[in-house]
């Protein structure tokens, strides 16, 4: 079980007894949000929770919740509904289905009592050596109901995080209408010269998008 809510815990619990579930049960009640139950006896399991997609052991949350997580494939159709009003729009550049599903690694919900209500992809760039060292930020996506809540800045720093861990410098966007959104979240506009030569190749000219980009702290 990847996630349980708290009445769903209590259920399970009583038919099969867990101390360590109980106490997770307990935490939620007090205040916290979720907690993770994970398995000592799994090496790596942290790690696992953390950054595979699946995650290595089983949430627990209040009922009414609010978590940013790692997409997975059963979610493909939810995601679909949040881009495509923008891609009718011009604002994002049309995916397939099929394009989403085969790049759904790449992608983080803020998700809002099981339904998706906020996406973005975080795509790594390689320099001229293969290494990774920036990554570009693409497909922002929020729900119009659920803007103006502060869920795109707690995204972009969930994703700014990421990217830190695993030692990336820098953060690219390309934008044809919201670069204000970023320059007041630390992104700065630059120059189509200044995407690392990997990306510059993909750049669409037709589209005229301004390009941003930010520093990233180390982790």
């Amino acid at each position: 079980m990847h996630e349980l809510s708290i009445v769903q815990a209590e259920q399970v619990v009583s038919q099969v007894p867990s101390e360590a579930l109980r106490c997770a049960i307990r935490a939620c009640n007090a205040g916290t949000p979720r907690t993770h139950l994970l398995s000592y006896a799994q090496d790596g399991a942290l790690v696992q929770e953390l950054f595979r997609r699946e995650g290595a052991g089983t949430m627990i949350y209040r009922d009414s919740y609010e978590v940013i997580r790692r997409a997975r494939i059963n979610d493909v159709g939810g995601i679909l509904g949040l881009i495509r009003p923008l891609e009718k729009q011009g604002i994002l550049v049309r995916r397939s289905r099929e394009k989403l599903e085969a790049e759904i690694d790449h992608f983080t919900l803020v998700e809002v009592d099981g339904t998706p209500v906020a996406c973005a992809a975080l795509y790594p760039i390689q320099d001229e050596h293969g290494e990774m060292v920036a990554a570009e930020l693409a497909c922002v996506a929020i729900h119009p109901d659920f803007r103006g809540g502060g869920r795109g800045a707690k995204l972009l720093h969930h994703l700014e995080r990421q990217a830190g861990v695993l030692g990336l410098q820098e953060l690219y966007v390309l934008t044809t209408q919201t670069e204000h959104w970023f320059i007041e979240h630390g992104f700065t506009q630059v120059a189509v010269q200044d995407l690392p030569a990997s990306r510059q190749s993909l750049y669409n000219i037709q589209r005229n998008s301004r390009v941003l980009r930010k520093p990233l702290a180390a982790q």
